[in-house]
């Protein structure tokens, strides 16, 4: 199951429908948030709710103070997916082996270039933009024409 984060804006704060209650007692005591009955989480002070699969809407009452979204999801190892870094208009992800399963983390501006660069990844459709399987080089590309242009030149 994906893991999906729909990042806010702190004007949440000043949505009709916010709520920040006391919880807890003494010195267990913590803050919870919400909105129209929507938990709102906090990383590093950041908003943000959890919808519960990448097709999910983002609600209303927010989608007009998302300032980014982000998935986290495990897929199986085959077919396989090259491991790497992937791009797609406002979304990046990076593809890598995780135990026995191939592990994703996409980042977008937009719910949509998530969604498109994550279904593109699930179905094959798309390569990345860095291939961390490529063969490591052994001397830099321009030090390689050089010696290429000496060796040409010389002759």
């Amino acid at each position: 199951m994906s893991s999906i984060y729909v990042y806010l804006s702190k004007e949440v704060e000043k949505k009709e429908g916010y709520e920040e209650k006391q919880r807890g007692k003494d010195s267990e005591q913590y803050k919870d948030y919400s909105i129209a009955g929507m938990h709102i989480f906090r990383d590093k002070g950041k908003p943000y709710i959890m919808l519960g699969e990448v097709e999910n809407s983002i609600p209303e009452v927010v989608s007009d103070i998302v300032v980014g979204v982000s998935l986290h999801d495990w897929i199986p190892l085959t077919p396989k997916r090259i491991k790497g870094v992937y791009k797609l208009k406002s979304a990046t992800a990076i593809v890598d082996l995780s135990g026995d399963r191939t592990e994703v983390r996409i980042t977008a501006e937009k719910i949509e270039d998530l969604r498109e660069l994550y279904y593109k990844i699930r179905t094959g459709q798309i390569l990345p933009s860095e291939n961390w399987e490529a063969e490591q080089i052994t001397e830099s590309p321009v030090k390689k024409k050089c010696k290429g242009l000496l060796s040409f030149l010389r002759s």
